[in-house]
């Protein structure tokens, strides 16, 4: 039995709501922290490594800086910068001296940047590359990331004293989304907030200290943040990558374990079928007849096991290697994970866990446990936590996790967050007799055609990109009589002979009844696109979600041609 949507029935891990969840603050995670594991390697970046009391050393150094420079508790300092030790010093530094850290990416746009630092009320800025610091206000100090203040000797009583200086009500972070749709809005999250997730999160996965971790993600990023400071909490050691060195990065650090966002394993996941398709066509249909075996197998079925056993030996095993080989678990948030990835990995024998939340719920609220990593779900409440099923078909949630509210925007922060605290994720789903939560789509999304049919694009753009020759797609159709897709082919596609013909069987065969969707959820016209969806033509974001409202703007002329 299941939870019928429009019936709010909250659920957690304990099948009861505590009444006083326990409050902390991230300023008690993490600063004993870096005495407890002074000797311990912290951060890697190449052939230089942080230990825990460089790091200490290091934010005590920008804590004084900033109290010489006149910095009050609450004022705001932002942080534009990308993933690397010293980001991460600036921001507890930032913390130590009780202000409130403004984090944002080095490629945000000039007048989004502008906005974003003139609507915080910013005095200072922490600035990664030089080509910002001309869009930063005159009005604004800044301090190259390069050139932090010096490292200064710290005892333990001063990191005693860090601790214990913030209260769990005490903003810590007012982060700005990531601009999806709309002017981007100022998240306020508490001291409390993010602390919820330091405290719950590492107690459901086996994370130990000393354990690895490689960071590719954006540190701005709530997901990103929330990972490295509990993997900071906990005694972890977190190596630095990007998107050119993070194969050569897993190979030669070995993660325990690792974040991605579904792009990310999507990627993973078509490199590894690119390379095994490389080595010839035998091969290839080896590994295919093996995969089949294997899905047969994971259903219990006997008939799938000599082959899948051939499988692990000839294939899976290499793919297991290619993300270092020692893998307690990866994990996933920051959307949604299609299940073919899921399912992909899972017979490679790469468990992954699956965490759910936005930037408004620090970003935490369920995740799929060791124990009980339920494929095709986002996973079950965390400790403290209530999730409902609202009228519109919404999870809305409630927890000590959940934002203060929007900076200075109080009739919007009424529309998300109701007098009793529910807060309304906008994400579509339904929860299942065991807890177990199910995305099914984004209501801000839903395509509505014509003739009123209500079309939750993604699960079919998943099922799409699971054709060889698509590499992106976006399905559009608001308003119109039918759905069609602007399309990237994939390399191989886009030399052949006829790749509009190739993507649009490819469609044919991934949407509508034939793969299981409603008869009116096929798409049969497709428009190819030259030039792919990227970070850097702004048709993406730096977490590598697509900008559907960017997209729909610079390929409407195309839409429409499609959609008449």
């Amino acid at each position: 039995m299941e939870y019928n949507i429009g019936e709010p029935r909250p659920i957690n891990t304990a099948g009861h709501v505590l009444q006083s969840p326990q409050v902390d603050t991230v300023n008690r995670f993490v600063f004993p922290a870096l005495r407890e594991h002074a000797a311990r390697p912290l951060q890697v970046l190449r052939d230089r490594t942080w230990t825990y009391n460089d790091a200490a050393r290091a934010v005590h150094g920008i804590a004084q800086h900033l109290r010489e420079r006149g910095l009050r508790p609450g004022d705001r300092v932002a942080l534009l910068g990308e993933n690397a030790p010293e980001w991460l010093h600036a921001f507890l530094g930032v913390l130590a001296a009780g202000g409130v850290a403004v984090p944002r990416g080095e490629d945000t746009p000039p007048e989004e940047l502008r906005w974003v630092l003139e609507h915080s009320g910013a005095a200072l800025a922490f600035v990664g590359s030089p080509k910002i610091a001309p869009l930063i206000p005159a009005g604004i100090e800044q301090i190259p990331l390069t050139g932090l203040p010096e490292p200064a000797d710290v005892s333990g009583d001063e990191l005693a004293a860090y601790a214990s200086a913030a209260q769990p009500e005490d903003l810590a972070v007012l982060l700005y989304t990531s601009g999806t749709t709309g002017r981007p809005k100022g998240v306020m999250l508490e001291q409390r907030n993010i602390a919820h997730n330091l405290r719950t999160v590492p107690a459901l996965v086996p994370i130990e200290a000393g354990d690895v971790w490689v960071s590719i993600l954006p540190p701005w990023h709530t997901f990103e943040l929330t990972v490295e400071l509990c993997a900071l909490s906990i005694g972890c050691m977190t190596a630095y990558s990007n998107k050119r060195r993070i194969k050569q990065d897993l190979a030669e650090h070995r993660p325990h374990f690792f974040a991605g966002v579904p792009r990310l394993w999507e990627a993973f996941q078509t490199g590894a079928r690119d390379a095994i398709r490389k080595r010839g066509p035998f091969l290839s249909g080896l590994f295919e007849k093996c995969f089949a075996s294997s899905r047969l197998w994971r259903k219990r079925n006997p008939l799938g096991l000599p082959l899948h056993a051939l499988g692990k030996l000839l294939f899976y095993r290499k793919v297991a290697r290619a993300i270092g080989g020692r893998l307690k678990y990866g994990i996933c948030g920051g959307g949604y994970l299609p299940p073919h990835v899921d399912e992909f990995f899972a017979i490679m024998g790469v468990e992954i866990l699956v965490g759910y939340g936005l930037t408004e719920t620090a970003p935490v609220v369920a995740m799929r446990r060791p124990e009980k990593n339920v494929h095709g779900t986002i996973g079950r409440a965390l400790p403290d936590t209530e999730i409902r099923v609202g009228p519109q078909g919404t999870f809305q949630v409630r927890g000590p996790q959940v934002m203060r509210g929007y900076y200075r925007d109080e009739e919007l922060t009424g529309q998300a967050l109701d007098q009793d605290g529910w807060f309304d994720t906008g994400d579509l789903g339904r929860i299942t007799e065991d807890g177990d939560l199910v995305f099914t789509g984004r209501l801000k999304e839903t395509i509505v055609l014509s003739g009123g049919e209500n079309v939750e694009p993604e699960p079919i753009e998943s099922s799409a990109l699971t054709h060889p020759a698509i590499e992106q797609v976006m399905i559009v159709g608001q308003d119109r009589k039918t759905l069609a897709a602007l399309v990237v082919p994939s390399e191989e596609c886009a030399a052949g002979p006829d790749p509009e013909e190739t993507v649009r069987n490819a469609l044919l065969a991934t949407t509508g009844s034939a793969a299981g969707f409603r008869a009116f959820e096929r798409v049969a016209r497709v428009h190819l696109l030259d030039e792919p969806f990227s970070v850097e033509n702004g048709l993406l974001t730096p977490t590598l979600k697509m900008r559907r409202s960017v997209i729909a703007d610079r390929y409407a002329s195309e839409i429409d041609a499609l959609c008449k």
